[in-house]
């Protein structure tokens, strides 16, 4: 995984809504206690809609939505390496895997 292409970044765009921020991430299920790979990987947007901003994951090359979150009064993106983040969704544990520190760092700054 690498960084996004100036035309990936408008597909995503275009699946996800106009970003705050993007990085490129592998995301995981949690189940059981254990990490479940979906199999895809994509890209994180961060999307402002009117007074709400939600948390979107796209897949590419098919630039389909696969998981939404709205980001709800505090919401915590925990940090387990500088890398790996998970949050609370409605019935799970997601977990993202950034392909690189510095967008993990600028995506969770926003």
């Amino acid at each position: 995984m690498g960084g996004l292409t100036n035309d990936e970044r408008q597909s995503v765009e275009g699946a996800a809504g106009s970003s705050v921020a993007l990085a490129v991430v592998k995301p995981f299920l949690a189940d059981s206690g254990s990490w479940i790979d979906p199999g895809v990987y994509g890209a994180a947007a961060l999307v402002s809609e009117g007074a709400s901003t939600f948390l979107r994951v796209v897949t590419i090359p098919n630039y389909e939505v696969v998981i939404e979150q709205e980001l709800y009064e505090n919401f915590d993106l925990h940090g387990h390496t500088s890398k790996f983040f998970t949050f609370e969704a409605m019935d799970s544990v997601i977990g993202l895997a950034f392909s690189d520190e510095y967008e993990a760092q600028s995506f969770c700054d926003n």
